[in-house]
């Protein structure tokens, strides 16, 4: 084992990118100033395998990776003869049948030296290696491969055909194969089936390590999966395939780990199917209490509406008592004012009825002086005459004072009976007004009366909504016990595997 980090890289994507790697290495000029395209290299991995040379990369497709040129295989914004050598790795297969020459013609015009097309080619084997895997994806993971897909839509390409492209375009063309069917199948339901359960994915790492390092060089024997297609430009030599690979022989060792990693994974497949089962099973039982909690939400939220608009109707009442209690106060204080205007218009009667009183008392006077005065005139005739024409006078005086008071009187009755009118008006207004009152008062009582009630039933509701949540509380609480339980189990059972594992490793 070596501080590689591509050795930790899933094996079939270790297998594509070390063969084509290995090819470039052994190209001519390599030594010297070199650059390398990779068609359909948007994961950058060719960039690892190959860090000392110059690696362009061009895609469809986007990603993380720098200087990253997005275009189409079939038609490379390259000039000719731009790149050393032009590799694609499992790229081809994706491209639709009819766009295919022109991604082979595009990879040979920008290339001054080799192209270098890997990937599975069209064969019975290969065809139904991919289909018993997609069948092992889609029954055992639950799951559709886009990739894999892509193969059975678009039909995997023609080898012959692919080589008779380059000879046509003057190249000189060789084919290595790698990837034995008998190992690829088994380790890619392998990858992908740890893949998909995180907790396999560290474990997934130490079995494809140990394929890269130790069974990477031996996997040639055929019937294989990949094909690496080379062809190289006129003038330049194809490449040496002398110790390319070591004999197609495995260590002994290595089966036994692998056979032993599957047992495990056998067993901890059956665990995981009792576990998913379990799983499923708390899944239906917090969407029930999740319904629950929610349907108490959602009449809770009710309630609190109907208390919210109780308490504006409440608020709107008081709104309009406070206004009927202002206009009340406003026609008091009114009232108040007339009466005390009538008060003033009775005080200045009674001052008239008084001065009219005294006006009586000095006609009274008057008369009995005109009495005396008749009675010392009964012996004076001259003053008679001249008294009688005096009290002529002062009795014409006398009319016209009392016609005046008479007169005065009567406007003042008048006066005195519209303000005991506009007085009973004012009494009569003021006990509707207070009929009134008296009705929003009761309005008020029965709307507070309705408003405890709703209160009482709300505080009910809530006692047991929260008898209800508390004991949901201590189910879903049992649940997670037993879920906890069952996790703890699992952990247990792996790390005795893991040990049991160790032990197998190191007694080896």
């Amino acid at each position: 084992m070596t501080a590689d980090p591509t050795l930790e890289l899933p094996f079939d994507a270790y297998q594509r990118y070390r063969l084509v790697a290995d090819l470039v290495e052994r190209y001519p000029t390599y030594e010297g100033a070199r650059s390398v395209l990779d068609v359909g290299g948007r994961t950058g991995l060719m960039r690892a395998f190959l860090p000392e040379a110059r690696v362009e990369i061009v895609d469809v497709e986007p990603s993380d990776e720098s200087e990253m040129v997005i275009g189409s295989g079939g038609a490379l914004p390259f000039r000719d003869g731009a790149f050393d050598v032009v590799t694609a790795c499992d790229t081809l297969e994706h491209v639709p049948v009819e766009h295919r020459a022109a991604f082979v013609a595009e990879c040979a015009r920008v290339s001054r030296g080799w192209v270098i097309l890997a990937g599975p080619y069209d064969g019975p084997e290969v065809r139904e290696a991919e289909a018993s895997l997609r069948v092992f994806l889609r029954e055992k993971v639950g799951m559709e491969h886009r990739y894999l897909n892509e193969h059975a839509e678009y039909g995997l390409p023609s080898q012959a055909q692919t080589e008779d492209a380059f000879r046509a375009a003057g190249c000189e063309v060789a084919s290595v194969g790698h990837a034995g069917l008998a190992r690829w199948l088994p380790l890619m339901c392998l990858e992908i089936y740890c893949e998909a359960d995180r907790n396999l994915r560290e474990v997934a790492k130490r079995y494809f390590k140990l394929y890269n390092a130790s069974l990477y060089a031996t996997d040639h024997a055929g019937p294989v999966y990949r094909h690496a297609v080379i062809a190289a430009k006129p003038g330049v030599s194809l490449p040496s395939t002398e110790g390319l690979f070591e004999r197609p022989v495995a260590p002994a060792a290595a089966y036994g780990v692998f056979h032993e990693c599957v047992s495990e994974l056998v067993a901890f497949d059956r665990e995981r199917d009792a576990y998913d089962a379990e799983r499923e099973r708390m899944r239906v039982v917090n969407e029930g209490l999740h319904a629950d909690l929610l349907g108490h939400a959602e009449t809770l939220s009710t309630l609190r509406k109907d208390l919210a608009e109780h308490e504006d109707c409440l608020r709107s009442v008081r709104e309009d008592l406070d206004a009927h209690r202002v206009t009340l106060a406003e026609r008091t204080r009114e009232f108040e004012a007339e009466h005390e205007a009538r008060e003033r218009y009775e005080r200045e009667w009674n001052a008239a009825l008084e001065r009219i009183e005294e006006l009586r008392h000095a006609a009274d006077a008057a008369r009995d002086v005109k009495a005396d005065l008749e009675a010392d005139l009964a012996g004076h005739r001259d003053t008679v005459a001249a008294l009688r024409a005096e009290a002529a006078r002062e009795r014409e005086e006398h009319e016209q004072v009392t016609a005046a008071l008479t007169s005065d009187l009567e406007q003042h009755r008048h006066v005195v009976e519209e303000l005991r009118a506009e007085a009973r008006r004012k009494d009569e207004a003021m006990a509707t007004l207070q009929a009134e009152l008296a009705s929003r008062h009761a309005e008020v009582a029965r709307i507070e009366a309705e408003r405890d009630e709703a209160r009482r039933d709300l505080a009910e509701l809530r006692e047991t909504t929260s008898a209800r949540i508390e004991a949901l509380e201590h189910e879903l609480t049992a649940e997670h016990e037993r879920v906890e339980h069952l996790t703890h189990d699992l952990e247990d059972r792996w790390k005795n595997f893991r040990r049991a594992f160790e032990l197998r490793r190191r007694a080896e």
